[in-house]
């Protein structure tokens, strides 16, 4: 047990007096020296609050020695490799390397990876599952047998999600052998596909970027995307490869929509659910939205505000973040290798849109007909355990 708490304390580089007054101190980031920002732009350099809060949600046992949930591993496993790269400390790239391991053991089936451990977290995300296949990028940088498991993640999943000119399953059953029951098609993951398979090979996938490029074609231009976590995830793949006409049009579209989703509150503020429920609010969909915004260098006076705001809340007592919002509240902080260097990015450019008949089954997509400008679509379906308590 001592020599446990001896390489936590190694590892993330704080001591266990320094958590109480970093986690318990609830001060705006106005207020923080500029070297916890990039010297090249204004995305966020916290790792003091990072390196802190990972020691606490070990202390704690939440993560990585907590139950395994995919969407939480993805992004911590980013996080891990983003620590490596900055710090050199090899120990962050094990950990990354560790929690690959537990997630196969736990979560992983013959093809694809269960939501999450709990016996409700039944069924398979694709939106999940893409952020997993990014994660798995991002160590194979450093590991390349990750790479390939990513390439063969997408390859065993990819035919199983995917709807010719309607685009993905949101949930399918655990074994993947149809839609989970209530699943409608959306057009939301295919944006997402579309990015983190060009990111991982664009040779080795070229058939399936071929499918998700030819829905992105026809419908890019015709959705608005009017929730928050949607809407900060899908700002977050626009900067991935900026110049082609889909991203251009979407991240204005974004953009658009989160400046009316903002709740300014005595000075911090935060995004609410959606227009029609302006009080509700939830702390992993606001740290996805600061994602976005980094990744596209907008907005960064709300980025600082809204971890303000959540910061203060839970210090308070009024908020009861889940692990989720605590490890994307660190990518909040820290962006890190979510920051794609678009300048190594080629750009394929999206041709014309293509204007599709009506479809005709039940889906976000099945109402819209060519004849109209735009469509409004909430986006993700999120599982229960992933979602905020509002403050």
């Amino acid at each position: 047990r001592r020599r446990s708490t001896r390489a936590t304390q190694s590892t993330w580089g704080v001591r266990d007096k320094d958590v109480k007054n970093i986690l318990c101190c609830a001060c705006s980031l106005q207020e923080l020296p500029l070297s916890f920002c990039s010297s090249q732009n204004m995305r966020l350099r916290d790792l003091e609050y990072v390196k802190t809060k990972l020691h606490w949600l070990e202390q704690k046992r939440l993560w990585p020695n907590g139950s395994r949930y995919l969407w939480t591993d993805a992004f911590g496993v980013v996080l891990l490799v983003s620590l490596y790269e900055e710090l050199h400390d090899e120990n962050y790239l094990l950990r990354a390397e560790w929690v690959v391991s537990e997630v196969q053991r736990v979560l992983g089936r013959s093809k694809g990876i269960r939501i999450g451990e709990d016996p409700d977290m039944d069924g398979q995300y694709f939106h999940y599952l893409a952020m997993w296949m990014f994660a798995l990028k991002s160590l194979g940088e450093h590991k390349p047998e990750y790479k390939q498991r990513a390439i063969e993640l997408v390859q065993d999943v990819h035919e199983h999600f995917f709807v010719e000119e309607r685009g993905m399953w949101w949930k399918m059953k655990e074994d993947l052998s149809g839609p989970y029951a209530g699943s409608e098609t959306t057009i939301n993951d295919v944006f997402t596909a579309y990015v983190v398979y060009r990111l991982i090979d664009e040779h080795d996938l070229s058939d399936e970027i071929s499918d998700v490029k030819a829905v992105i074609e026809a419908w890019y231009d015709k959705v608005e995307i009017t929730q928050d976590l949607p809407c900060g995830m899908l700002l977050w793949c626009t900067h991935v490869f900026p110049h082609e006409r889909w991203a251009r049009f979407q991240r204005t579209s974004c953009l658009t929509t989160l400046r009316q989703l903002w709740v300014s509150n005595n000075g911090s503020g935060f995004f609410c659910r959606d227009v029609s429920h302006p009080y509700i609010k939830f702390a992993s969909a606001n740290f996805a939205i600061s994602l976005g915004l980094q990744a596209v260098e907008k907005e960064i006076d709300k980025v600082e505000k809204l971890n303000a705001f959540f910061e203060e809340a839970t210090a308070a007592g009024g908020l009861d973040m889940n692990v989720s919002s605590h490890i994307m509240a660190c990518v909040s902080h820290f962006p890190g290798k979510f920051i794609v260097d678009n300048k190594q990015q080629t750009s394929a450019a999206i041709s014309p849109c293509a204007r599709l008949a009506a479809v005709s089954v039940t889906s976000p997509l099945a109402s819209m007909s060519t004849g109209s400008q735009l469509h409004k679509v909430n986006g993700f379906r999120h599982h229960k355990s992933d979602a905020m308590h509002p403050a």
